[in-house]
């Protein structure tokens, strides 16, 4: 042992006790009455367990030290806090320390009922952000400095970390994108897009690579702001999701998680994956086209106004959708009440119909289909709509 302290055993003393004050005791054997105080030899244990105390308190003074299953973890300047009591835990994932720049990410107590962030090695590589929009200086700002951000046409550095790629561009930027991301890093790549992304995604980087597609139902009102997550009284924590069979599911899902305010990502296995991949497509498709069909209102007033319109509208894509993918079933009254919520919590939104080819595009091809193989059109509010707004090609 070494010194730590009055009452402690060292290697040349045993450790003695003392009670009700005075001088610090000396050897001796058996109970004793010396100025005051009481003092008596301390069996083994007890004196394992004050050198317990000791330890931790030196550990508390020495921000370097890594203890298993116990507080802090320092990483990459990078403070992270495994467990906070009852009363601290969940009130604020992730706060910037002004005095040293210091990043702190905490993990709530056990003993609140709220999803967990999985603990990842501290030699997680920092990632690499394509697209410094809104969404991705969010991202950004939900790293701990680390991350290189480019710009949609800045060629990919030979050095850039091993970690994930995200890539924050609009969707008519991603073909080339992926071009210029060396073929060996296409399992990093994440995707955050809205639309039907699959058959693309398949066709340029290939079904067997492991490549992450985040559903995004956070929303960030401007470049700068902090992100407002997609809680709604049906998910209270909340919708936004990433596919397991991502390289960097549990990456994504721990750098959302870790915000402050923390952000909900769950981590989806294939089919319900598959099927929330749809359920978003699906809201995006209805409630644009019907709030473009009212002069463009908000999202809020389509919900409000127009709810029999457009849970319709929800109802025909998703028959149609179930007519093409089997595996693919819905609960109608759910799926109305579902996209109604996330409808409200996002009501200050405009409404339009764009990026045709990856949102609308994608029911209409469904109508396309049916229609080659000399059956009704399967979604005809749908393709009415986009005829109405000049959506169609001119041969429809």
């Amino acid at each position: 042992f070494t010194d730590l302290g009055p009452g402690v055993a060292t290697a040349n003393k045993p450790a003695v006790l003392g009670v009700a004050g005075g001088s610090q005791a000396s050897d001796f054997e058996g109970p004793a009455l010396s100025a005051g105080r009481l003092t008596t030899p301390l069996p083994g244990a007890v004196c394992l367990a004050l050198c317990a105390v000791a330890v931790r308190g030196w550990q508390r003074q020495c921000p370097s030290t890594r203890v298993l299953g116990r507080t802090t973890i320092p990483r990459r300047g990078a403070e992270r806090v495994r467990k906070l009591p009852p009363d601290q835990a969940g009130t604020e994932y992730a706060e910037r320390n002004a005095k040293d720049g210091k990043r702190v990410l905490r993990v709530p107590s056990e003993d609140l009922n709220e999803p967990r962030a999985p603990m990842l090695p501290e030699d997680v590589a920092p990632a690499v952000i394509i697209g410094g929009g809104r969404v991705g200086d969010a991202l950004e700002q939900m790293g701990v400095g680390e991350d290189i951000v480019l710009g949609r046409e800045d060629p990919f550095p030979e050095d850039a970390p091993d970690g994930p790629i995200f890539v924050c561009t609009r969707n008519d930027s991603l073909k080339a994108v992926i071009a210029k991301v060396p073929k060996e890093r296409h399992e990093d790549l994440v995707f955050i897009q809205n639309g039907a992304l699959m058959p693309f995604l398949e066709r340029e980087v290939g079904s067997s690579v492991p490549y992450s597609i985040l559903l995004v139902y956070f929303a960030v009102a401007k470049k700068g702001e902090r992100p407002i997550d997609g809680k709604t009284e049906t998910d209270p924590k909340g919708l936004t999701a990433v596919n397991a069979t991502g390289k960097w599911a549990k990456a994504i899902q721990f750098r959302l998680y870790t915000n402050n305010p923390q952000l909900s990502c769950t981590i989806l296995s294939k089919p319900m994956f598959y099927q929330a991949y749809w359920e978003k497509n699906l809201w995006i498709a209805a409630y644009m086209l019907v709030g473009a069909l009212h002069g463009g209102c908000t999202i809020g007033d389509v919900e409000a106004q127009h709810r029999a319109e457009v849970d319709d509208l929800i109802g025909e894509l998703a028959t149609a959708l179930s007519a093409s993918f089997p595996e693919i079933r819905w609960e109608r009254g759910l799926l109305f009440e579902r996209l109604a919520a996330y409808a409200r919590s996002v009501a200050h939104f405009p409404t339009a119909v764009k990026e045709f080819e990856w949102r609308n595009g994608a029911f209409y091809e469904l109508t396309k289909r049916a229609l080659a193989a000399g059956r009704d059109d399967p979604c005809p509010s749908h393709t009415e709509g986009l005829r109405m707004l000049g959506m169609l090609p001119v041969e429809a």
